[in-house]
C-alpha cells in the first residue's frame, strides 16, 4: 500500500510479534522491509528476550515465544511507496503469497 500523507508506515493490531524463531523474522523483516535492527537482547536457551528494529519511521517489537506464553498471531498493516516492489522483495526474503497485490476501492493496493 501506498503510504499515506499522515499515517505511520505501520499500523499495529498488536504491540509487538510474539512468535517462536523470532531471530528469523527479524532477518526477514530486514531483507524483505529493509529493517533495521535497534537492539537485541537474548533470552533463555538461546532465543530472542526483546529486540527492536525499525521499519520506515515505526518501530516494531519482537520476542521469542516461551512455554507458559504461546506465539501470538498478528495483522499488521505496512504502508510502502512501491507495493509491487515489496511484494516482490518480501517473496524473494521468502514470505508466502496469500494474495497478489491488488488495487482496492479506497485507492491503495494491498498484498497479503
Amino acid at each position: 500500500m501506498k503510504k499515506g500523507k499522515s499515517r505511520p508506515r505501520r499500523i499495529p493490531y498488536c504491540y509487538a510479534f510474539i512468535v517462536k524463531g523470532a531471530a528469523k523474522l527479524l532477518d526477514f523483516m530486514a531483507n524483505a522491509f529493509g529493517a533495521v535492527e535497534l537492539t537485541r537482547v537474548p533470552g533463555e536457551n538461546n532465543t530472542i528476550g526483546h529486540a527492536e528494529t525499525k521499519i520506515g519511521d515505526s518501530v516494531v517489537m519482537t520476542f521469542d515465544s516461551k512455554e507458559d506464553w504461546p506465539a501470538t498471531p498478528a495483522f499488521v498493516r505496512l504502508y510502502v511507496e512501491d507495493c509491487d516492489a515489496t511484494y516482490r522483495q518480501a517473496l524473494n526474503a521468502g514470505g508466502i503469497s496469500i494474495t497478489v497485490p491488488t488495487n482496492m476501492p479506497w485507492a491503495t493496493a494491498a498484498a497479503v
